[in-house]
């Protein structure tokens, strides 16, 4: 028997205040079926001029996008609505979602996880609205697949969607699982065959499709419940909500930090350029008022390194893992110091002018061997310091010592003279320091903290 609605729905009705028995997947299918024979679809984008398309054409027009990159086709699809033109059925559809979602309908509006996942308007949306995209679930996938999406939406407790990072700097070129419910996924080097999840941002400025191409994403499960609330009992979703990973955690994967631990691993800049929600377009909840959220870095979109790009492999990423978690494990001050240090150190390979590398790196060699305060000989000290860390023989100190020498001083000549001799040689003498201060900090992290200088150079 179906669960239809009675008067008054804008009232706030808590669940132990109503039961309802939700009808069965046959039974929807078959008013979706009547539904669909019954609609028309709307062609607003001449503004109060309306056409109608064939619904044959708007299903192959849903099924591509579900299963292809076309974001002129996703612009075009936002000005096409399915209309119910039988109102007996429509009528039905509307009292089966009025009454199975009571408790959270208020003045003809209900709200959804999807204001805490890709975004939409705090007051939610109509229940027209949320028809009109369950009959885009039925044309797309067909009445039996949109029946159990519904029932299985009002059921659940959580809903499941995904953080989407571009990471740029490092390539794949297979799916690598990161840890439970994290994976990389590389984009192939043509729009054409890019997955259908990726953005389409508007205006001039906004990212391109070869902006992605042979990029990697970085792919999160996040699950976030309740799956419905009433409109009034939420303005945006602080406290609302709850988020956990797939392992049953609360949420604390920071895609920064874990950008530089595969920098730190691969030895390149693995820099975020983009990121996202997605949320599956045939979720009961992802009606249209949902925009999608997210946002674009040009800084790193359109900066494009020289050379090649280091692979990321199933041994990196478990290593880059590693890594992250050793970091994220040290006390607070040390953490802070090595932030300086690692961000000047990917800092030293995006920059432009050279110069600005030796600042940098410099910066990122005194906040690991100079931080204590003490700002007699310098130079001495550092290379001093460094060479007992990382050496592991007395010769091998010795030519440390001075190599750290030698880029502290080109390091003084780019602060204080502005430039830098732009030779063979000067270039060679910054790759090297760069691959010292990034061992330097590995190690650090590994160890746990910093020495007592003193100390260590005695012993």
């Amino acid at each position: 028997m179906l669960a239809l609605a009675g008067p008054g729905l804008s009232r706030p009705v808590r669940s132990e205040e109503v039961k309802v028995s939700l009808p069965t997947t046959e039974a929807l299918a078959a008013m979706l079926d009547r539904a669909m024979d019954a609609a028309r679809v709307l062609d607003q984008r001449h503004g109060m001029v309306l056409t109608l398309m064939p619904l044959n054409t708007y299903r192959s027009l849903l099924r591509s996008l579900r299963e292809s990159y076309d974001p002129t086709a996703r612009m075009y699809t936002a000005s096409l609505r399915p209309v119910v033109q039988d109102a007996e059925i429509k009528g039905q559809l509307t009292d089966v979602i009025s009454a199975n979602l009571r408790e959270y309908i208020h003045d003809g509006q209900i709200q959804s996880a999807v204001l805490a996942t890709v975004g939409g308007s705090t007051s939610g949306f109509t229940i027209d609205g949320l028809l009109e995209h369950w009959l885009d679930i039925a044309i797309a996938r067909g009445s039996e697949y949109a029946a159990d999406a519904f029932l299985t939406g009002v059921r659940s407790r959580e809903m499941r969607y995904q953080k989407m990072t571009v990471l740029k700097g490092a390539r794949t070129d297979r799916e690598i699982t990161v840890s439970n419910g994290v994976r990389l996924v590389p984009l192939p080097n043509s729009a054409a065959g890019f997955p259908h999840y990726l953005p389409a941002w508007d205006g001039p400025i906004g990212p391109r499709p070869a902006d992605f191409a042979l990029d990697t994403v970085l792919v999160e499960d996040v699950f976030v419940s309740p799956v419905f609330v009433n409109p009034t009992e939420t303005v945006d979703d602080g406290g609302t909500f709850t988020y956990r990973d797939a392992s049953g955690n609360p949420i604390d994967f920071i895609v920064s930090r874990f950008c530089e631990a595969l920098s730190l691993v691969t030895g390149g800049a693995v820099q975020f350029a983009a990121w996202w929600s997605h949320l599956d377009e045939d979720h009961i909840c992802n009606v249209r008022t949902s925009y999608g959220g997210g946002g674009y870095r040009p800084d790193t979109l359109w900066t494009r390194s020289s050379g090649s790009f280091p692979s990321i492999t199933e041994e990196t990423a478990e290593a880059a893992l590693s890594l992250y978690r050793d970091r994220e494990a040290l006390p607070s001050t040390t953490a802070t110091r090595l932030d300086v240090a690692v961000d000047r150190w990917v800092r030293s390979q995006t920059d432009t002018l050279l110069v600005d590398k030796f600042i940098d790196l410099g910066i990122a060699l005194e906040s690991l061997y100079l931080s204590d305060g003490n700002t007699s000989e310098l130079r001495f000290r550092l290379a001093l310091r460094a060479a007992w860390h990382l050496g592991a023989s007395s010769s091998e100190r010795v030519r440390l010592m001075q190599e750290f020498g030698d880029v502290y001083k080109l390091r003084s000549k780019a602060v204080h003279a502005g430039s830098v001799d732009d030779r063979a040689d000067t270039r060679g003498t910054l790759a090297s320091a760069q691959q010292h201060c990034r061992r330097a900090i590995v190690k650090f992290i590994t160890d746990g903290g910093f020495p007592e200088w003193d100390r260590l150079v005695v012993n």
